[in-house]
């Protein structure tokens, strides 16, 4: 526990640790990806996947011997799932609905990396 303001409060860690008790596991990715994104310093593991498909995309390459790739990163303007820069492969794996019917869902690779 910290204080803020003289209030007694758990640090953002600490209460990602006591939701993990709780709530489903994919709740639990999305408050640490938020805490991440609000550049918390939590000290807790993270595959930086933001959805359950991800992280079976991420065990699946894993358990078959692909290279890792980078997960959820700016690519360009854009943030891709997985990237294999190398090999200039990027892969989205989530739907449309889980981008909140964003209208760009798909881009040209080439616009992604920016080359």
């Amino acid at each position: 526990m910290t204080r803020r303001e003289r209030i007694p409060v758990t640090t953002p860690r600490r209460t990602i640790v006591d939701l993990a008790q709780t709530l489903e596991p994919y709740l639990v990715r999305r408050a640490k990806s938020q805490a991440e994104f609000m550049k918390f310093r939590l000290l807790l593991p993270s595959d930086r996947t933001r959805s359950d498909l991800e992280r079976d995309l991420l065990r699946f390459l894993a358990r078959h011997g692909f290279p890792r790739p980078e997960v959820n990163v700016k690519a360009g303007k854009f943030t891709v799932d997985f990237l294999w820069p190398e090999q200039m492969l990027a892969v989205e794996t989530d739907f449309f609905d889980y981008h909140r019917g964003s209208a760009l869902v798909v881009a040209d690779l080439g616009e992604v990396l920016g080359r």
